[in-house]
């Protein structure tokens, strides 16, 4: 079998199944890769947040690599489902039809309007999402390049639940039990996570579209 062209990285499986999708195929279960039938090959892998299952394995041989999936907004232009695709060199690239910003990469979640707010005055950055950084470093180890694709799922303005990190399981799933267990705690919240799965939804078609393209 030849080596696949493509490695693709998200850190949740809704983010890989948006993808998987795109391309007619399903993701594959437990903790292998996917094959896209995509410029060639292309292999995908869900990496997990913070991308705690990232191994040099799943990178070696590849020159280059997209990370795509979603991220908080810090720019207050930007809306939900807007494209942003971050790279440290565009010749190594499709010209793509989306806007260029940098992506900043935080250890934790940026959970709050005011601490987005305080990164966008301190970076400059467009969004924030607490993997790049981790892809990049392990990608320029064995001379990768990284294209970040990320879609807006919460604008600069609005705040998340302080436990969302909590809700995934390190394979990128979410934790039904944990999410009960939010919306038990705080039944108030009920609406702001409603529309936090409708903006899910709608910033994962957007991404696997620019993915596609990406691949085209």
């Amino acid at each position: 079998m030849p080596e696949p062209k493509w490695l693709i990285l998200t850190a949740l499986a809704m983010e890989g199944r948006a993808i998987t999708q795109a391309f007619g195929v399903r993701l594959a279960p437990g903790a292998g890769p996917t094959l896209l039938p995509a410029a060639g090959l292309g292999q995908l892998w869900v990496i997990g947040p913070r991308a705690g299952r990232l191994s040099d394995e799943m990178i070696r041989g590849h020159g280059r690599i997209i990370l795509a999936g979603l991220a908080g907004a810090l720019d207050p232009a930007l809306n939900i489902g807007d494209v942003i695709i971050d790279a440290a060199d565009d010749r190594q690239w499709p010209n793509l039809p989306y806007r260029r910003g940098a992506i900043h990469s935080s250890d934790h979640l940026v959970a709050t309007a005011a601490g987005k707010r305080r990164l966008f005055e301190q970076t400059g950055a467009a969004a924030v999402d607490m993997e790049s950084a981790i892809v990049r470093q392990r990608a320029a180890a064995v001379g990768a390049a990284v294209l970040s694709i990320r879609a807006i799922n919460d604008a600069a303005d609005e705040s998340l639940p302080p436990d969302l990190v909590d809700w995934i399981d390190p394979m990128g799933r979410v934790r039904p039990a944990s999410v009960a267990s939010g919306v038990a705690r705080r039944p108030w919240e009920i609406g702001r996570m409603v529309r936090l799965a409708r903006h899910c939804r709608c910033a994962c078609r957007a991404m696997a579209l620019a993915v596609r393209q990406a691949l085209s």
